[in-house]
């Protein structure tokens, strides 16, 4: 989870984006989906530390690339 994040409060959002969605290291995913094995080939939204927030928000593709790299942290 993101350590010390002004945004994501050390990965918890208060349900801001549904029931048990949190922040890991960056990216927006259910935390049962995450320990118990998220998919390898799909792509999840960012979370508000990742630099690609505001690119997702304003609705651009190809936001978030990065997210199997930062779920393998």
């Amino acid at each position: 989870m993101s350590e010390n994040c002004k945004h994501c409060q050390n990965g918890w959002l208060d349900n801001r984006f549904g029931q048990d969605v949190e922040c890991v290291n960056g990216i927006l995913i259910d935390i049962d989906v995450y320990q118990e094995g998220y998919q390898r080939d799909a792509i999840y939204p960012v979370a508000p530390c990742h630099p690609d927030w505001e690119r997702q928000c304003a609705g651009e593709e190809n936001v978030g690339l990065d997210c199997q790299e930062r779920l393998g942290r």
